[in-house]
């Protein structure tokens, strides 16, 4: 059965939760923020209140040279443009990868009095691109913070509402081995494959219990299995000396001989 300080650690980490979506939140609030100030240098900001004007300019000349383009090796072309703004000349220049006009071509873009910086799309198609870059970039990363935090929680409240902790299988040796991603066992005895496995909560003389995993985990262990009663996932508490660490499975792969 579960003790009381592994109770405590799983109701502790529940208690956390709040603060570790206001983490995620924060992750993802720092994007917008980062991409204010990207957009207020220049007159980026300008063009996307609309203070930018629309001219006429004409391609004076088109500049090839090596860069990257499209996520691969290829040619960059700068063109240099000037054009008329309320009766004062200007110039200015954009480099791209496609749709590059001739010499003596007529482009649209619009600029700034005064200022160099050309911007290609109209304001509004610019806020366009911008709002649905941070609609993504919002959707990622709730996206992400969602595949982190609930899994863990909800493995947690079905492990304080098993009932049936108290009726666990004879104990079997199997050897607990952890990769980059994945913690997996697997009976000492072989013959089975090893099956990965989630550490709800975990007990150690000397350390605080703790519902996150340690490498210190690694080794040899006897399993104990919770009964099965035909649910998707299974628990299982390993032992081994004074430490105990309950496991959350795929209760369709458990080894046969369980």
């Amino acid at each position: 059965m579960l003790l009381a300080d592994e109770v405590a650690a799983i109701r502790r980490a529940d208690a956390r939760l709040p603060l570790r979506w206001l983490l995620v939140a924060s992750g993802w609030l720092a994007m917008p923020v980062i991409m204010g100030i990207s957009v207020s240098e220049g007159h980026t900001l300008d063009h996307l209140l609309g203070r930018t004007t629309a001219v006429s300019a004409t391609v004076e000349s088109v500049d090839e040279h090596d860069g990257w383009c499209d996520k691969e090796d290829g040619d960059v072309t700068n063109v240099y443009l000037r054009w008329t703004l309320h009766g004062e000349p200007g110039e200015g220049g954009y480099g791209g990868c496609r749709n590059i006009p001739a010499v003596g071509d007529t482009v649209q873009i619009w600029v700034m009095p005064g200022s160099h910086e050309v911007h290609r799309d109209s304001p509004e198609e610019s806020r366009i691109v911008l709002a649905i870059g941070l609609a993504v970039s919002v959707l990622i990363a709730v996206g992400m913070g969602a595949l982190l935090l609930v899994p863990p929680q909800r493995r947690r409240r079905r492990l304080l509402a098993a009932r049936n902790l108290h009726l666990l299988t004879r104990p079997v040796p199997v050897a607990l081995s952890m990769g980059n991603n994945t913690i997996g066992i697997q009976p000492v005895a072989g013959g089975d494959r090893r099956v990965n496995v989630y550490i709800v909560v975990r007990r150690r003389p000397g350390a605080t219990t703790s519902t996150f995993p340690s490498r210190k985990l690694k080794g040899t262990w006897w399993l104990h299995l919770a009964p099965d009663d035909g649910a998707k996932r299974r628990f299982g508490l390993l032992v081994r000396d004074q430490e105990r660490a309950w496991i959350d499975m795929a209760a369709r792969k458990t080894w046969t001989t369980y």
